[in-house]
């Protein structure tokens, strides 16, 4: 698989949408209804991206048409191996450099104060009271789908939503993971504060109908 420096840190390697149930061929090229990107033993090419073409490509990726270029070969170890073997010294130097520039990043981490750092603790959310509690009929409650943190709060209340409106964006595994609303209305409570520790099914506000 060759995909572009920097995108898989920021692009989640799970497909946003099942390639059966949408028309772009982009996404049916995927291995079919495959939902991830990688398979045991894929080899990744690394290719260097302008800022603006990572933007793209996350974009891209956002709508479900990002096309990683794959193309289906045949691993064999014996083949890696006698790679290994007849490349052995070049590998080695390459290590050699590879972790000599580490321990100068390292001492460079650590002079800065980095390894010294605290970090808050994030903060757990109670989900014991029922969110729909004094709540007008017809409110319903937007919940998380993983396990993450609380990376930012993008209504207040009072806010009117459309369907699609992004409400809350979770971190997970360095990943940005937006959280939208499923419905027109007006949030009526936000349940939960930037650092906040979610789990699959944590309440994260109420969505009440429109004024």
């Amino acid at each position: 698989m060759r995909l572009r420096d920097g995108i898989s840190r920021r692009l989640p390697a799970r497909r946003p949408y099942r390639a059966d149930l949408v028309r772009l061929p982009a996404v049916r090229s995927l291995r079919g209804r495959q939902a991830w990107l990688f398979r045991f033993f894929d080899r990744i090419v690394w290719e260097p991206v302008s800022p603006e073409q990572l933007l793209e490509y996350r974009a891209a990726s956002k709508a479900g048409r990002f096309d990683a270029d794959i193309s289906e070969g045949t691993f064999a170890l014996a083949d890696h191996l006698r790679f290994l073997e007849n490349n052995a010294g070049s590998i080695a130097e390459f290590d050699a450099k590879q972790s000599a520039a580490f321990e100068i990043e390292k001492k460079a981490w650590h002079d800065s104060g980095e390894f010294d750092r605290v970090e808050a603790s994030p903060v757990e959310v109670s989900t014991t009271a029922d969110p729909l509690a004094g709540m007008p009929d017809g409110s319903t409650v937007v919940e998380a789908s993983l396990v993450g943190n609380v990376w930012r709060v993008e209504v207040v209340e009072g806010q009117a939503v459309d369907v699609d409106t992004t409400a809350v964006i979770l971190e997970a595994m360095k990943l940005e993971m937006p959280v939208r609303s499923e419905r027109t209305g007006t949030v009526l409570k936000v349940l939960v504060t930037p650092g906040a520790k979610v789990a699959p099914g944590t309440p994260l506000l109420v969505i009440g109908p429109a004024a």
